[in-house]
Order: structure tokens, then sequence, then C-alpha cells
């Protein structure tokens, strides 16, 4: 049964990450996908110009945020919904504007937010 982008956030938002840097970020969400034994492409090229941070289960374009405008996140979101590999997007982010504010459809593809809580390592 494919995964869905609430199934997938549902596994990621228990776990603590470390995140004094994006990398770090993604590194944990690499680790618990492989765990958690989901599918995923890290670092994939959706274009000349679009590069999501992880595609999984083959169509949930997953993006992972510490520090970014809410701006500059909704048109990085539009861009990579407007690809057909795309069917639902996921965010993950400890930043409670970006989960309360965020639009929650782009280009008729459904957005999820998976909010993190920040550890201390």
């Amino acid at each position: 049964m494919p995964h869905t982008a609430d199934s997938v956030a549902a596994v990621l938002r228990p776990w603590r990450y470390r995140m004094a840097k994006e990398e770090q970020l993604r590194d944990g969400i690499a680790e618990v996908l492989a765990r958690e034994q989901i599918p995923f492409l890290r670092e994939h090229v959706l274009s000349a110009g679009d590069r999501i941070d992880f595609l999984v289960d083959g169509h949930i374009g997953l993006e992972a945020k510490l520090h970014t405008s809410r701006t500059e996140m909704i048109r990085q979101l539009h861009r990579y919904a407007k690809h057909a590999v795309i069917d639902e997007l996921l965010l993950v982010t400890v930043d409670f504007v970006l989960d309360a504010s965020m639009p929650r459809v782009y280009n008729g593809k459904p957005l999820v937010v998976a909010l993190l809580k920040r550890s201390v390592f």
C-alpha cells in the first residue's frame, strides 16, 4: 500500500532530530525513513531549477526547513507542485508560523506540515 504524506508525517513526528543545521535534520529524516523501510530518494532533481529534499515512495515531495520565510517557502512549494511526479507535499519544520499559516493546497496538490519538537544535543 502506498504511503501518504499524512502517514509519513506520523512516522517522522515522534523522533528526536539534531537540528543545528538543516543538513542534520535531513540526515535524521533519511535515517528514520530507512529504519521504517519507507522508500525515498534524497535530493531528487525535478528539473534543472528544482531539487526537492526527498521524493518519498515515488510520489510525495518532502522538504525539510529550519529557517525560511513563509513567502519563499510558498514559492518553492508552488514550483515543486507543478511537477507531475509529485502528488502530495510534506513540509517538515520546527517553525510554528509555517505550520499555522501555510496554504494547504499548491497547484491542486495537498500539503501536510509535520511540526517537530526541537531537541538540544
